[in-house]
């Protein structure tokens, strides 16, 4: 068993590399998304140095917003088919937030188009005490609007 040690990794090695944590490493064994190559009576991890290509897959993933229990299906049966699948399936999400995103950016910039082209009104005829207060007034309307739109969103995705 020394010979097979000496071929791997420690976990701290391993996490260094892979640029992961060693909680993130111990957290991805115990939920079965990921396992070291070999656990040691004493419980220390070792991985190998083809798992960085896995744990990279996995880091992939995550940063795509894959939830971890696709991920860990994925783990278990990875084949170039599901792999295609389910890349395909986080750029259709990604899509979504980013058509949302860009439907958030039009409505901010049609309210401050809006607030600008008010102001001048008001400062054309001289009204800047008027001007603060609804400046104040019109903010706050907006960012309520801003806040429920995002409340709406996340409630109903």
């Amino acid at each position: 068993m020394q010979e097979k040690k000496e071929n791997l990794l420690t976990i701290s090695e391993f996490a260094e590399i892979a640029e992961i944590s060693r909680k993130g490493l111990i957290f991805y064994d115990n939920t079965g998304v990921f396992s070291p190559e070999y656990t040691a009576p004493n419980g220390y991890r070792y991985y190998s140095h083809e798992q960085i290509y896995l744990i990279s897959a996995i880091g992939l993933l995550k940063e795509l917003g894959t939830p971890l229990q696709q991920i860990k299906a994925y783990m278990q049966d990875s084949t170039p088919e599901s792999a295609v699948a389910l890349l395909e399936q986080q750029g259709k999400k990604i899509s979504q937030k980013i058509k949302q995103l860009q439907e958030t950016q039009d409505m901010l910039q049609t309210k401050l188009k809006r607030l600008n082209s008010s102001f001048g009104f008001f400062l054309n005829f001289g009204c800047s005490h008027i001007k603060s207060r609804y400046e104040n007034i019109c903010f706050l309307y907006d960012y309520l609007l801003l806040i429920f739109g995002y409340l709406w969103y996340n409630i109903n995705t």
